[in-house]
């Protein structure tokens, strides 16, 4: 069974669209013709807040620095 679990930092705001991801995600594993159960398909958001926002915001810079 699958089970998506997406994290995002909260300086994404809702132009990030995360819940027309996580549809896309769950009719992408629906339409594998029963490759997965329906029932068990299983996904989740967790917008982080604190201190991991900090960490991203140095990740990004690391890699546009480059």
């Amino acid at each position: 069974m699958p089970h998506i679990i997406v994290e995002y930092t909260d300086n994404l705001g809702p132009g990030a669209r995360i819940p027309a991801l996580l549809k896309t995600i769950n009719d992408t594993l629906i339409a594998q013709d029963g490759a997965f159960p329906i029932g068990g398909i299983r996904s989740r958001a967790f917008e982080l807040h604190d201190s991991a926002w900090p960490m991203a915001q140095k990740m990004t810079r690391s890699c546009t620095s480059r």
